[in-house]
């Protein structure tokens, strides 16, 4: 790949292959997590990609508890003021 304004040439990012274990990863984070550590030295950013939509689908996961969490105690808090 060359620069289009000074001709040198340039190498590119190519993330298009690596879609797939970032979903695999999001979807199935435990196996996500597990072959991250597996490939780290051989496959360097397969592991990267897999650890990357692992630790997505965790954030996401862990979101979505803390927010019952405070749901479940705005309802327990509004219960315990309003019917006594």
């Amino acid at each position: 790949m060359c620069c289009p304004y000074c001709g040198k040439s340039i190498e590119g990012k190519d993330n298009n292959g690596y879609f797939k274990w970032n979903v695999l990863g999001f979807f199935f984070p435990f196996i996500g997590f597990i072959l991250g550590m597996a490939w780290e030295d051989e496959k360097p950013k397969e592991a990267k990609a897999l650890t990357f939509g692992a630790t997505i689908a965790m954030i996401n996961i862990m979101e979505f508890v803390f927010a019952k969490l405070i749901a479940a105690s705005l309802v327990y808090m509004f219960h315990s003021i309003f019917f006594f």
